[in-house]
């Protein structure tokens, strides 16, 4: 079997680690890969790429025919024939227009296509977003479905998580082409003997503001037992330092036990570093795989914090023991006011809706109002950043109120992990992963080309903008 895989780019980490590892597993299996980006290759891949400009990130003026006459041509001689099968990463993301317009040609032309989808441009990229609609939308009203989601036969869609498998499936996907494919997780490599463990709590992360930093914050300023908090890396993009900077500086005002950027710093390796560790924490309110959940056991590193039940859940379904998460934290509404999170809602709603031309109704902020509280408790993870700290100092000010937290403490559940190292590798490892992809080649290789027409745009937005899925921190 042929491959061709198409991405904007094969810059460091991310997607590219994502392509390689398949072209790795692929290749052990028999399946020739060949890889087409926007730009050259950052690292050395398993598998021979080529260089496509129209496929970068910005605006490019290529025509269907065109990209999908040099894609022929680039992917033909790379593979040493006809691709049987083209899988395309993110076509949907709004980065640019040719992408989109290849899959469409791909589809279009009875090509057996694979789309892998990672993210959204529905989900919180509203000027992505606008971009395909500014330049792909058509009729009146307009919309995207026919330009941005094929559904025919010979078209296969690939998901990161069942959420985002069931939204599509909820637009008119057939579930026989709409495949879970979680990413595969490798086992970091162990340099010598394990570091001692001390009384450090990591949080394995870059600081971007959905990872919400402040939970992490909260829990070292409710820790009384002497263990010591740390953040791993600092936030690349400037949009992130604000944010970022607000939570040192807080942080070192009240003399918590917390550090940032810890990785930056430190003469320990990253693996090291878990290895060291008591526990791995999370505290992220949004997710599109989930390695955060995976990859501390095989660190020998047993992990606490926020659970995001839509995307545990099936590392859940597959045996591995995640109880030592929780799925909300629940602190009195009074802490943070609930004229205060209403009004932040009203606002960070507005300005999100009306980015994706939609009407916000009062009804909506009352639902996402309902979802962030329960029982005059709020969980803290739907709090914006100044409601968080509002919290936290209110409980460094009253320590006795630390009694109606939910969870009151966190749980590290030392005895799983040798269990859930196991469980991992056997779920996620390459060779599954591999196994997985190729099953979904074939199954896009074997289904006879039948054009049928679109995905319903409309719903798959509709399904990202649901009142009772926003979070402050997202916006």
């Amino acid at each position: 079997m042929r491959v061709a895989v198409v991405h904007y780019h094969l810059r460091i980490g991310g997607v590219t680690t994502v392509i390689d590892q398949a072209a790795r597993a692929l290749g052990a299996l028999g399946v020739q890969v060949c890889v087409l980006a926007g730009e050259r290759p950052a690292v050395e891949l398993a598998a021979p790429a080529a260089v496509i400009p129209g496929l970068a990130y910005g605006r490019h003026e290529l025509s269907a025919s065109d990209i999908l006459k040099q894609a022929d041509e680039v992917a033909s001689r790379l593979l040493g024939g006809a691709p049987d099968v083209w899988h395309i990463h993110n076509h949907s993301l709004g980065k640019n227009l040719v992408v989109p317009r290849l899959a469409c040609a791909l589809a279009s032309a009875a090509r057996p296509l694979v789309l892998q989808m990672h993210d959204f441009a529905e989900d919180g990229r509203p000027a992505n977003y606008e971009l395909l609609l500014a330049g792909l939308a058509d009729g009146e009203p307009a919309t995207l479905g026919p330009a941005l989601y094929p559904r025919a036969s010979h078209v296969h869609y690939a998901f990161l998580n069942r959420r985002d498998q069931h939204a599509f499936m909820r637009a008119g996907l057939p579930e026989s082409r709409a495949h879970y494919l979680p990413n595969a997780v490798v086992s970091p490599p162990s340099a010598g003997e394990a570091p001692p463990r001390t009384d450090l709590v990591i949080y394995p992360t870059r600081a971007i503001r959905r990872k919400n930093v402040g939970e992490m914050v909260f829990w070292a300023a409710l820790d009384r037992s002497g263990r010591r908090y740390a953040l791993t890396r600092a936030p690349r993009n400037p949009e992130h330092a604000a944010g970022y900077n607000r939570w040192v500086d807080f942080s070192a005002a009240h003399r918590l036990p917390v550090e940032f950027g810890l990785a930056e710093k430190s003469p320990l390796s990253f693996p090291e570093l878990m290895r060291s560790a008591a526990c791995a924490i999370t505290t992220s309110v949004a997710e599109g795989f989930g390695l955060a959940f995976l990859e501390p056991w095989l660190m020998d590193c047993p992990l606490t914090g926020r659970a995001l039940p839509e995307i545990a859940g099936e590392f859940k379904n597959d045996g591995l023991d995640l109880s030592g998460l929780y799925d909300r934290l629940d602190v009195p509404l009074k802490w943070a006011g609930a004229g205060n999170l209403r009004r932040a809602l009203q606002d960070a709603m507005g300005r999100v809706y009306a980015s994706y031309h939609r009407e916000l109704l009062p009804q909506d902020v009352e639902q996402a109002f309902n979802a962030a509280v329960q029982n005059n408790f709020a969980d803290f993870g739907r709090l914006d950043e100044s409601m968080q700290q509002q919290v936290i100092e209110h409980i460094l000010n009253n320590p006795a109120d630390a009694r109606d937290i939910r969870p009151s403490a966190l749980n590290i559940p030392d005895a799983v992990v040798p269990f859930n190292k196991n469980t991992v590798l056997e779920k996620y490892g390459p060779a599954r992963y591999g196994e997985r992809l190729r099953e979904i080649y074939r199954a896009a290789a074997e289904s006879g080309p039948a054009h049928e027409d679109a995905l319903d745009a409309e719903s798959i937005l509709d399904q990202f903008l649901l009142p009772e899925r926003f979070n402050l921190l997202r916006t």
